[in-house]
């Protein structure tokens, strides 16, 4: 093959690699932060030393801008005051309601989850219009944690990686064309 044409092909693969790579959709992870709690009851576990409620939360899809969303069901997620873990191993999401800004930012929350088969046991986050701010860890008997401040979110960019059979199709191609240059050169030997 003359060099034009190799030109012409690298210049194909490399813009079929860079389409595959743009069109391919990531799940994104969104991270939360909340302000120390300040109020304690009981014999709450924060009581004694700083701690506030941060946690993740995975989508299969990230939030678009200025959205209202529930994400009913996230691929994963996790809350933990410091000392109680609530994931998707051990609790349910109860509500998840999101709204974003023209960047997609999350700017107003409501989510809460609660232990498995504990009705006593609960978390909640809100940044919410006419709602009451903060984060809370109600802990039945134990007490509770509260913060009257509300946290901020963050997000990871959406990892976007070709799948398998993207990477065999263009390794089929290269040896296809590497194949054709060869033969074509034993030809005219």
């Amino acid at each position: 093959m003359s060099p034009r044409t190799w030109i012409s092909v690298a210049a194909t693969v490399v813009m079929s690699l860079a389409l595959s790579l743009t069109a391919a959709a990531g799940s994104i992870t969104y991270y939360y932060t909340g302000s120390q709690f300040t109020s304690f009851s009981g014999g709450a576990s924060c009581a004694t030393s700083q701690c506030n409620l941060t946690g993740s939360m995975t989508l299969a899809n990230p939030f678009g801008a200025n959205a209202f969303s529930d994400p009913t069901s996230p691929t994963a997620f996790s809350f933990t005051d410091g000392h109680l873990t609530f994931d998707n191993s051990n609790s349910i999401l109860i509500n998840s309601l999101f709204a974003t800004d023209g960047n997609g930012n999350i700017t107003n929350w409501v989510v809460s989850g609660q232990l498995n088969n504990s009705g006593i046991t609960w978390y909640q986050s809100v940044n919410w219009p006419q709602s009451q701010t903060g984060d809370l860890i109600q802990l039945g008997s134990q007490g509770d944690e509260q913060s009257f401040l509300a946290g901020s979110w963050s997000n990871t960019a959406p990892v976007t990686t070709p799948e398998p059979a993207t990477w065999a199709l263009l390794a089929t191609g290269l040896l296809a064309l590497a194949a054709f240059g060869w033969r074509r050169q034993a030809l005219r030997s």
